[in-house]
């Protein structure tokens, strides 16, 4: 026979991810995805970011920068930026296939 006691357990606290925002135009990054999703197909994605240190064979140290921008403010704020201060900036098809 088996024999069952009641015990509490406290209740505990998780910190979970509930948003991304574009550092810039401070909307939620997630959100504007969600609207140019309809389809449940389009994908995008913006990443910028600097990671340097130290590496050896038992190990490394170092830091990153990086930030988050969305969709909309990299396109019609970072790329002309870019531009204007003589980057060339590519548009490049790519597929899976």
């Amino acid at each position: 026979m088996k024999v069952y006691k009641e015990t509490s357990i406290p209740a505990r606290s998780v910190r979970t991810l509930a948003a991304t925002l574009c550092d810039i135009c401070n909307e939620d990054i997630d959100a504007l995805e969600r609207e140019l999703n309809e389809s449940g197909w389009f994908s995008s994605e913006v990443e910028v970011s600097l990671k340097e240190g130290y590496f050896y064979p038992e190990g490394g140290y170092g830091h990153e920068y990086s930030v988050d921008i969305c969709r909309n403010c990299f396109l019609e704020l970072i790329v002309p930026w870019l531009r204007e201060h003589g980057v060339k900036v590519e548009k490049k098809d790519w597929d899976t296939y």
